[in-house]
């Protein structure tokens, strides 16, 4: 019987390695050096900021888009805004700071 277990057990072993996702999966189109630049574009195009900083930038699985968390300079209350990226490079949203 403990032999039926653990000849279980050693099967389905290999079936959690499955569940691992690289974190440059097909599904991300662009990365992260993309991102920043075309966040960067984003920015000199649409804002009247004449310097900034991009602090943060990460994927988020559950919306499958990039987020930015972009700071105006010099640095105010409410001064920077999050912006969430599609994974073909289009601006999604513009969440001004408050």
């Amino acid at each position: 019987m403990i032999r039926i277990i653990i000849l279980g057990v050693l099967f389905t072993l290999p079936l959690f390695g499955c569940a691992y996702h690289s974190p440059y999966s097909p599904k991300r189109k662009l990365q992260e050096p993309n991102i920043r630049a075309l966040v960067e574009q984003y920015i000199q195009n649409k804002k009247s900021w004449k310097d900034f900083t991009i602090t943060d930038i990460r994927f988020d699985e559950s919306d499958d888009a990039w987020i930015a968390l972009v700071w105006r300079h010099p640095e105010v209350y409410g001064g920077h805004i999050i912006l969430m990226v599609s994974t073909e490079g289009e601006v999604l949203k513009e969440i001004p700071g408050y």
